[in-house]
């Protein structure tokens, strides 16, 4: 279920960007320069640089709609889409572990037991590897957007 509402709440974004919200998109865009060499980035190394920008911590939806707005092939869209599972699916252990540590304060022991501190472990390495990933991924969507559009390096 997760899976699936990530994927139909990403197709629905980019259809309205594409379809009906393209040009207020375009003219938003235009206003920011560093975000239109994002977009001549893109459709420049459309399916990699689309899976890095899924890994910083940019809003998803405003991904979405500028994607969809960039005019990106639908196909390469959705595939790179599946770079969003991680953190959704971090969104969700996070949620599961807040509901736990909100048990373990309300049971009145001060102890915390093995299964308490694993998750706790699990919690701390789970931020630490999506601080790590977030930010190599923000550092090699750096990179494409220094290599101008007439670069002979350009992939």
């Amino acid at each position: 279920a997760l899976v699936a509402g990530v994927l139909v709440a990403a197709s629905l974004q980019y259809g309205l960007a594409r379809r009906l919200l393209r040009r207020p998109i375009e003219r938003s865009m235009s206003a920011r320069p560093r975000f239109a060499a994002l977009v001549r980035a893109v459709r420049r190394n459309e399916f990699r640089l689309q899976g890095l920008i899924r890994l910083t911590p940019i809003n998803p939806a405003s991904t979405s709609y500028a994607l969809g707005a960039a005019r990106v092939r639908f196909i390469g869209f959705m595939v790179a889409c599946v770079a969003l599972l991680p953190g959704a699916m971090v969104e969700f252990a996070l949620g599961r572990a807040g509901r736990h540590v909100a048990r373990m304060t309300g049971r009145g022991e001060p102890t915390i037991l093995l299964h308490d501190a694993m998750l706790l472990g699990g919690i701390a390495a789970i931020v630490v590897a999506v601080a790590v990933i977030s930010r190599v991924a923000r550092q090699a969507v750096q990179r494409e957007l220094e290599v101008g559009p007439d670069d002979p390096t350009a992939r």
